[in-house]
């Protein structure tokens, strides 16, 4: 019981906001999350029309970027280049592979390119590039909560905060709430990977 007031009470939050929130003037990612909690809801409580709603949200978000890779701006309202943000890319695989699953929608085709081209290219997978970058600014010693000691190596594996295009982009470094979303979408990626392939093999799915 409570858990369903729960629900109730965020998709009500969704629905007023998302009017107000998914505008141009919007950050991308108010928009996916709002989606998302709206989805969330609608598959755990089997609501139609809460389902329809998360799926009209996404087209909006879809188009704010290049569907073509899957690289999503920070913020909407910009009409020069941006950078964007791992936790967007992250958000939009999640939604595409939560809607396909529910029925919602066909965005299969939409992951596998997302997820070969703007995802991969968020994670870093190798550092010995980072310490050739110059990096201009003044420098200090570290803090009590801070470390200089092998930054770039350690941080193997994490996803960038403000990627480019197809790029992981060294200009400020990374943001782990990226890196928590991104992972998290990386769970459901391998989780369905069949239907994403577009293969006939036997494979659990994730929800």
């Amino acid at each position: 019981m409570r858990l369903t007031v729960f629900f109730e009470l965020r998709l009500r939050l969704s629905l007023q906001n998302t009017a107000e929130l998914l505008n141009p003037d919007s950050l991308t990612q108010t928009g996916t999350k709002m989606g998302g909690w709206s989805l969330e809801y609608a598959v755990a409580a089997d609501d139609k029309e809460a389902l329809a709603f998360a799926n009209r949200s996404f087209p909006w978000a879809r188009e704010q970027g290049s569907p073509l890779v899957g690289f999503f701006p920070s913020n909407a309202s910009k009409p020069y280049y941006q950078e964007s943000e791992s936790c967007e890319v992250a958000d939009m695989i999640a939604l595409a592979i939560k809607l396909s699953r529910a029925g919602a929608g066909d965005y299969w085709d939409d992951v596998d390119r997302w997820v070969r081209n703007q995802f991969a290219e968020n994670q870093l997978l190798r550092a010995e590039w980072v310490d050739e970058v110059p990096k201009p600014g003044s420098r200090h010693k570290p803090l009590f909560n801070e470390t200089a000691e092998r930054v770039a190596e350690r941080n193997v594996g994490a996803f960038a905060g403000w990627p480019g295009v197809n790029d992981w982009v060294l200009r400020k470094g990374i943001m782990h709430c990226c890196t928590g979303n991104a992972t998290r979408a990386l769970y459901y990626i391998l989780g369905n990977h069949a239907a994403i392939r577009g293969r006939n093999t036997e494979c659990e799915s994730v929800a």
